[in-house]
């Protein structure tokens, strides 16, 4: 199978990991980043900076009950999944901040000043 490339939005990744289609391999080391690296990646996005490709693997994936960052994922088996071979901070983040679930874990506490018109931290 050869490469190729794709592009989501953030919405769009979301959603892949909301419904286990994106997997985190168990050699993945935890996630590791605090909130002034998510502030700092949502202001890179913000400035429309680079952050990096991500690098998946479609590989099939079992039934599972995931952990991403703080939200649990009951991920049905696919034969199309996902898997997050680089990348795994970045989703983490993205995914957690933009979703409900996380909004006690102060890891992922981001917010938009309108007034400043800049990306901060919530907490």
């Amino acid at each position: 199978m050869q490469p190729k490339h794709e592009t989501f939005r953030l919405s769009e990744l979301r959603d892949l990991v909301a419904t286990g289609r994106v997997r985190i391999p168990d050699f993945q080391r935890s996630f590791r980043w605090t909130n002034q690296d998510v502030v700092a990646l949502f202001d890179s996005l913000h400035h429309g900076y680079p952050i990096g490709n991500l690098l998946m693997w479609k590989r099939e994936a079992p039934a599972q009950l995931l952990t991403v960052g703080s939200i649990d994922i009951d991920a049905p088996q696919r034969s199309d999944a996902l898997w997050l071979v680089d990348g795994q901070q970045r989703v983490t983040s993205i995914v957690n901040a933009m979703d409900a679930r996380s909004e006690r874990d102060a890891r992922f506490a981001v917010g938009y000043d309108l007034e400043n018109a800049c990306v901060v931290s919530t907490l």
